[in-house]
């Protein structure tokens, strides 16, 4: 039995630097973005990559809290990036479905997934990012 790919998309793409760095460089310019991790380690890594660029003028909003429920309005940012902590087996992906809602159309989404991209039927993935 041959098993149906979780997403199909046109293009993978590998990257050898940190994350901080890969989710600094996906950033438009004027960009609206969220940096989401419960960890305050990571989130400020984040920031202080993002901060770094001399081309992003854009602005930056964290949050550290409960990422089963985030608190901001649908199509609010450019650019939701978030740092997934590990979760159990039936929350990993909540985050992730959390951020599609905060992003708008066409937005990007930079997740650092545990070990794998989540299913779901109502986004789609047009590239995936390798972080190696």
């Amino acid at each position: 039995m041959t098993a149906k790919p979780l997403h199909t998309h046109g293009k993978t793409h590998l990257f050898g630097g940190s994350f901080e760095e890969y989710a600094a460089q996906q950033l438009s310019p004027r960009a609206d973005v969220l940096v989401a991790s419960q960890s305050e380690k990571y989130r400020s890594a984040i920031v202080d990559e993002i901060r770094s660029s001399d081309n992003f003028s854009g602005h930056v909003e964290c949050y550290g809290g409960d990422q089963s429920d985030i608190p901001f309005e649908p199509d609010t940012f450019d650019t939701a990036i978030h740092f997934n902590p590990s979760r159990g087996i039936l929350q990993r992906h909540t985050p992730l479905y959390e951020m599609v809602a905060a992003v708008r159309e066409r937005g990007t989404i930079v997740y650092r997934a545990p070990n794998y991209i989540a299913q779901s039927d109502s986004a789609s993935v047009g590239e995936v990012h390798v972080i190696g």
